[in-house]
């Protein structure tokens, strides 16, 4: 915030950035439903290994599902799947799976090096979605769910219970994978969560029992309080070793 009474601010020069003339569309992605107008809300690409992957949230299904009234409370035009494709050979998009979401907003793919059941550790790749509409409409918001690659498809880990999430953003840093949630609805809030690691360990603090679990997003680090935020984007700004959030709301 600027005060109308501060002393004149003086702005740098602005950076010239150099746009190519004109982009190319190297190939088309088809999205294989029988439902008309399927609207896709975001696009998330990724590597594992040499081959190269892209998620897509798809929202909903008919003409401006999203913009128009009913679009927005028709409970069944969101009962569409998210799809995984594949950049295959004949240099175009091959779907290899899809994924049960309902009303997807946003993806988020990150990677991690997570501890194995049988010892040591390897790489794992994740993907986290936010929806916006459960089955039953805003009443019943659907969880954040996170998905683990495993044997060559992706299976869900973890669901985090949410309150119509606009928006995920993952950030990793030193093996410590943080995770930050837009809850849009009345909880009114972006709450902060961190990747506690795959382990051998107690169910709870009463149990005797030592059971393997996997890496979720069980720690609750913040709630931050916000109005019907949108979107919000956690970085390392260059040199600080803290984490800010910026929150659009």
């Amino acid at each position: 915030t600027i005060s109308l009474f501060s002393l004149p601010m003086t702005v740098s020069d602005p950076i010239i950035i150099g746009l190519p003339e004109e982009l190319n569309t190297g190939a088309l992605l088809p999205l294989q439903d029988s439902l008309p107008f399927v609207s896709v809300a975001d696009i998330e690409a990724f590597r594992i290994g040499a081959t190269r992957y892209m998620a897509v949230a798809k929202q909903c299904s008919g003409a401006s599902c999203h913009f128009t009234k009913v679009g927005r409370t028709v409970i069944g035009q969101h009962n569409v799947p998210s799809a995984i494709y594949t950049w295959g050979p004949d240099n175009s998009f091959q779907q290899i799976q899809t994924l049960e979401t309902y009303g997807a907003v946003d993806v988020e793919y990150f990677s991690y090096v997570d501890g194995k059941e049988t010892g040591g550790e390897e790489l794992k790749h994740f993907l986290v979605f936010a929806s916006l509409v459960g089955t039953a409409g805003f009443s019943s918001p659907p969880p954040v769910t996170m998905w683990v690659w495993d044997k060559g498809r992706f299976i869900l880990r973890q669901s985090i219970p949410a309150d119509a999430a606009r928006s995920v953003n993952v950030i990793p840093r030193y093996n410590d994978v943080l995770l930050c949630i837009s809850h849009a609805g009345p909880t009114n809030a972006v709450e902060v969560r961190r990747l506690v690691k795959g382990s051998y360990r107690a169910v709870d603090e009463s149990s005797l029992e030592v059971v393997w679990i996997p890496s979720q997003f069980l720690e609750v680090v913040q709630l931050i309080p916000a109005d019907r935020p949108m979107n919000a984007v956690m970085y390392y700004p260059d040199g600080l070793a803290k984490p800010y959030i910026a929150i659009s709301n």
